[in-house]
């Protein structure tokens, strides 16, 4: 069976409130990446921005890390039933997956909840991955958070990566 060991986000995540004087700024999302990894992907409406980030060389059709962030501006979304449907998603793109229930959270005082993803084949590309998903409520926007790890396809009830990349 595999245990899932959450201790913290594998970035430093930050969601903070600016000070009463800067209000027109709104909160910040702060994020600190492991060395080596760039931007490969910037896509932003009025609704949403979306970034990714993978370790320098690798390529959207080779990644074996990245990671997602998606600001969904004004959206008022709930962290968990958000996680519910984002398994049901990962479970329509797999063979087979395996994953604990969302667990709730907070950072710094906002709704947040993490959910960890194990898809031992993905349908298309015969590649298994491991998600680890975070999303939070802000008072201004919703975000989430996406860290995913993609290799050789592997027994579901087997951890796929080692568990010191969760702390990175």
């Amino acid at each position: 069976m595999i245990r899932f060991f959450v201790l913290g986000l594998f970035v430093s995540c930050l969601l903070t409130s600016p000070p009463a004087v800067a209000a027109d700024e709104g909160e910040k999302l702060v994020i600190g990446f492991p060395e080596g990894w760039v931007l490969v992907l910037r896509d932003q409406t009025e609704e949403l921005l979306r970034t990714e980030f993978m370790p320098k060389g690798q390529t959207a059709e080779t990644w074996a890390e990245k990671f997602t962030v998606q600001v969904f501006n004004g959206l008022g979304d709930e962290p968990m039933p958000f996680l519910e449907r984002a398994l049901a998603d990962h479970q329509k793109q797999c063979l087979e997956t395996r994953a604990e229930p969302p667990q709730a959270t907070t950072v710094n005082g906002y709704d947040s909840a993490v959910l960890l993803v194990a898809c031992a084949r993905e349908r298309g590309t015969n590649k298994g991955t491991l998600t680890l998903i975070q999303a939070i409520g802000g008072e201004d926007s919703f975000y989430v958070l996406q860290r995913a790890w993609r290799g050789a396809p592997y027994p579901v009830d087997k951890m796929p990566i080692p568990r010191e990349l969760f702390s990175q």
